[in-house]
């Protein structure tokens, strides 16, 4: 698909920038990862790093790492392995370098750099966000592998940090961690607000978010920052990152022997949010059972409410949102 220049997925613009990418022929796919290895200087590792009972899981990462060892056996010119991928600190100078030499039979440093480089896009605005960042980490194992990345993003415009990959992997966490934060503590005072007759936690929001600390005034105009957004009430958090991230850090943190009780009460508020939701829902319109459920894009319509959901695909092979049971419907 990407060769004829079509987008394999949808996203806003997407679609434009491939075809035109491919037909200036600045983009090309393979499955051949030997070939492309050795015909570019720098191989980005970005697969999915899924849950799994509650810790992350890094098979796909290994398999990724071995590949391009097994490639970099037969090639001679320096060339950079970078970690894209959300990983737990200690993933990309622990298991991925440890992959990579034991299948390339060769060692970090003269024929091998090691970096990473997290992203921070969000679904819908992904284009966007990858064209006008607000920040590039950059981790990086030496001078001369930060060079090659600096170089990759030398036409962009905006803060490029050079840090250690340990602290590159920490930034990616630490920020998805404090908007999943974010997003829990509103939903404790939803839940608080919803219990006091008269109180309604959109128009407290409203006042708070007043706060110049939160939305300044520049030149007589009021900024509006997107993390706004995520102090809203909603029905938790969901989709394909926060929940896992916010996991994998906690586990992460178990396995340091390090206390997380903040992090633990995130996760907790968030589970117990969806159930809540539930609860009005079920009281405005006296039970679920024999009754039609209208989903209007991402938000479910209850009064004038409207109450963002994150679906996912539910075993019995409805769609719920995430953390529903589907014994309530």
């Amino acid at each position: 698909m990407i060769r004829r220049g079509e987008a394999p997925f949808f996203e806003p613009g997407l679609d434009k920038l491939v075809a035109e990418t491919v037909a200036s022929g600045a983009l090309t796919a393979t499955v051949d990862l030997h070939a492309a290895v050795n015909a570019t200087d720098v191989t980005l590792i970005a697969v999915g790093t899924p849950d799994h009972d509650g810790h992350i899981d890094l098979s796909q990462i290994t398999a990724a790492s071995t590949g391009i060892g097994e490639a970099l056996r037969s090639k001679t010119a320096y060339h950079v392995v970078a970690v894209k991928s959300t990983v737990v600190p200690g993933t990309t100078d622990g298991p991925v370098l440890r992959a990579v030499e034991k299948a390339a039979g060769k060692q970090l440093g003269s024929d091998i750099g090691l970096c990473m480089n997290p992203e921070f896009l969000r679904e819908g605005t992904a284009i966007e966000d990858f064209m006008t960042p607000d920040r590039i980490v950059i981790g990086a194992n030496d001078a001369r592998s930060a060079a090659v990345f600096a170089k990759l993003y030398e036409k962009f415009d905006c803060p490029k940090v050079v840090v250690s990959l340990r602290n590159a992997e920490f930034t990616k966490y630490a920020s998805n961690a404090l908007l999943a934060t974010l997003i829990s503590y509103s939903n404790e005072l939803a839940g608080l607000c919803e219990a006091t007759p008269g109180a309604d936690l959109e128009t407290v929001m409203d006042g708070l978010h007043l706060d110049k600390r939160l939305s300044p005034v520049s030149a007589g105009q009021r900024i509006r920052p997107g993390i706004l957004s995520y102090l809203r009430p909603s029905s938790g958090y969901g989709g394909s990152c926060l929940p896992k991230d916010v996991a994998a850090l906690r586990a992460f943190a178990r396995d340091k022997r390090v206390a997380t009780p903040m992090l633990d009460a995130v996760a907790a508020v968030n589970d117990r949010r969806p159930d809540s939701v539930l609860d009005m829902a079920e009281a405005r319109i006296g039970g679920f059972r024999g009754r039609k459920v209208g989903v209007r894009g991402t938000g479910l319509q209850v009064g004038n409410r409207r109450l963002a959901l994150f679906a996912r695909r539910d075993p019995c092979g409805t769609y719920l949102p995430t953390g529903w049971r589907s014994d309530r419907l």
